[in-house]
């Protein structure tokens, strides 16, 4: 049995404004037994600046920026795939990825600016469980977003994140509930101001009715926690933008046979 798997790709961008780019990926994954694996890779990114980056009218305090460059990035990772039992698995990785001219708010919120070097280093792992006819996975990552010009954290970018999934079927009934925890994170390029952590749970159903008809219902926010990700800035006070509060919302899906 071949060991060793390799992939390859490229991607051409052809931007009115912005011109001609061509980006490359590849990885290539080395089977250490029938129930481990390794992968390493490395991808490219090209991200050009949105109309409303470049171009959003002044508001009274926020303008587009129409000297934005496009953002470039470089990622390296280290993957390992272990099926640690037939209902439990396990993938973890290590990554990196460097940025040229990231596109991110300026300090003060007034408009958008380009860091001429970032960088992000990362930690993430899964483990997915299969328990007496629930399925959950826990996932956690960890990261160190920085600003290489200045050594400032970089904004809206939480260093620690924690996600937990747990799902049921009863015939045609489903069951589930989702919790995400988030760390502190600075709400501004120069780390002067901070928005806090915090912890959502939402509460999901769903029933299949027939082959045609099915309905779902999701409480969102169960708790009704107020937390916010973004900071604005009005009359010279910072505030946070609202999340979502608890809300229940209901959809119907009908696929005619």
């Amino acid at each position: 049995r071949d060991r060793f798997g390799t992939e390859l790709g490229m991607r051409h961008d052809d931007n009115e404004q912005f011109g001609n780019e061509n980006t490359f990926n590849g990885a290539l994954g080395y089977q250490l037994d029938g129930d481990n694996q390794l992968v390493l890779s490395y991808s490219e990114g090209f991200r050009v600046p949105t109309f409303a980056d470049l171009y959003w009218p002044f508001d009274g305090f926020y303008r587009g920026n129409p000297n934005l460059k496009p953002e470039k990035s470089r990622s390296y990772e280290l993957q390992w795939r272990s099926q640690l039992s037939p209902s439990t698995r396990l993938e973890t990785s290590l990554y990196r990825t460097d940025f040229q001219d990231l596109i991110t708010t300026t300090s003060d919120w007034s408009t958008v600016d380009n860091i001429n070097r970032a960088r992000v280093n990362g930690f993430e792992a899964t483990l997915k469980q299969e328990l007496f006819g629930w399925h959950g996975d826990l996932g956690i990552s960890i990261i160190d977003p920085r600003n290489r010009e200045t050594g400032h954290n970089l904004p809206n970018r939480a260093k620690r994140t924690l996600n937990l999934n747990l799902d049921r079927q009863f015939g045609s009934i489903g069951v589930g509930a989702s919790f995400t925890a988030v760390s502190s994170s600075y709400g501004n390029a120069a780390n002067t101001s901070e928005l806090p952590g915090y912890g959502v749970l939402d509460l999901r159903a769903s029933w299949q009715t027939n082959s045609e008809l099915a309905f779902d219902m999701k409480l969102a926010n169960v708790l009704d926690k107020d937390y916010s990700r973004l900071l604005y800035q009005h009359n010279g006070q910072e505030d946070g933008y609202q999340e979502t509060p608890a809300s229940l919302m209901i959809g119907m899906t009908w696929s005619p046979q």
